[in-house]
């Protein structure tokens, strides 16, 4: 076993130890002090301004945003279905007051109705 020992003042040297061509000698640095704190505060204000808002605002919309393998479950005809099949089939079955049974039998009415214009409208403004 090797038992080399640094003495301190190669310690303290400025100068590196490091051969040419690999870290060269302290005086020629990549870069100089002055640019390398305007690349830290560069790096600070980027971080702290509209990039770095912009990129966390997209991670959480694509980790809101659900991936959808099947568009069709999103149309209105199938909304129209479900709404329909919550009217007629669902809602008799609660056990709920007669108040609470009229209310949501005239929104959901209401909301199918809208749904109905909107995909009417929809179907006369596209082109054929």
């Amino acid at each position: 076993m090797d038992n080399r020992r640094i003495e301190r003042t190669q310690l303290d040297r400025p100068e590196s130890l490091a051969p040419d061509g690999v870290g060269g000698p302290a005086n020629d640095r990549a870069v100089d002090r002055p640019e390398f704190a305007r690349q830290i505060a560069a790096a600070i204000h980027e971080r702290k301004g509209t990039v770095g808002e912009a990129v966390l605002r997209e991670l959480v919309t694509d980790f809101v945003r659900p991936i959808v393998s099947d568009p069709q479950i999103l149309s209105t005809d199938r909304a129209i279905a479900i709404l329909e099949q919550l009217l007629t089939t669902v809602l008799p079955q609660l056990k709920e007051s007669e108040e609470f049974n009229s209310l949501a039998k005239s929104v959901l009415g209401e909301e199918i109705e809208q749904r109905r214009n909107l995909r009417a409208r929809s179907l006369e403004d596209t082109p054929t």
